[in-house]
């Protein structure tokens, strides 16, 4: 079992575990959640170069990657400094969950 540890509820988490089963605890909830969102995470994702990978990290270095930015982020890597259309289409035609598993690898 893991060391406990102080969790801060923002309104994600809030939403998250605001409508609990009879039985079911907090900490079991986000659990389940936080299993299902690896699983997808390891399933997910896009095949990038090394230099695409770079690409990202220089356009995400420093921001917040929320879901309104992963969904824009070919638009993001479009309106950088990069000269990345190889990336901007394999980012254009991914879904939301390869797009989120990638800026999740990628450590965002």
């Amino acid at each position: 079992m893991a060391k406990k540890s102080s969790v801060y509820f923002g309104p994600p988490l809030a939403e998250l575990t605001k409508n609990l089963k009879p039985g079911d605890s907090v900490s079991g909830r986000i659990n389940r959640t936080a299993e299902r969102y690896l699983a997808i995470c390891r399933r997910h994702g896009i095949e990038l170069t090394d230099e695409e990978c770079a690409v990202l990290q220089d356009v995400l270095n420093s921001t917040w990657a929320d879901p309104l930015l992963i969904r824009h982020l070919a638009d993001e890597v479009e309106d950088s400094d990069h000269d990345a259309p190889a990336l901007v289409e394999k980012l254009k035609s991914a879904s939301f969950a390869d797009l989120t598993a990638t800026v999740e690898k990628l450590g965002f």
